[in-house]
């Protein structure tokens, strides 16, 4: 396993940039580049078969902690990054997180986030010229729910 690369968010573009290694990934990159660009951190991919498609990765940081993507294409255009995070210590009842984990991720993301990208988190979405960043509870699925989507 590579060692974690700390995940950057640009505030004038959205793109993610991985350090030390300098890589870059950023809107409308074709799936097949991205895939080949980030290889060793591939964890599995989807096809929906309806023009979406999914790469899922890992071996990242965020603030500090452990952190995976999910890369989302539509037409094999990257045009949404979701993010997840693993805090230590974080509650679990029948394997699944409490509420209070749940809002702890949210907090740290929320933190993370507003520190890259120079702004508050106040409702859990804040729009920049190139798309949406969130930090926020997704009631339907019972979990944080974080990342960015470009317009």
């Amino acid at each position: 396993m590579p060692q974690r690369e700390r995940l950057e968010i640009h505030p004038a573009d959205g793109s993610l940039t991985l350090q030390p290694s300098g890589r870059v990934v950023g809107k409308g990159l074709r799936r097949q580049d991205v895939q080949a660009l980030l290889a060793e951190f591939f964890g599995g991919s989807h096809e929906h078969g309806n023009g979406y498609a999914w790469l899922s990765l890992h071996g990242f940081d965020l603030g500090g902690k452990p952190c995976w993507l999910s890369l989302g294409f539509h037409e094999g255009l990257l045009n949404m990054v979701l993010i997840g995070v693993g805090l230590p210590g974080a509650q679990e009842e029948d394997g699944w997180p409490t509420q209070k984990a749940i809002d702890n991720e949210i907090a740290f993301v929320r933190q993370a986030l507003g520190k890259q990208l120079g702004r508050h988190f106040g409702n859990g979405d804040v729009t920049f010229p190139w798309g949406t960043a969130w930090s926020r509870f997704d009631p339907k699925g019972f979990a944080a729910s974080a990342g960015l989507r470009y317009r």
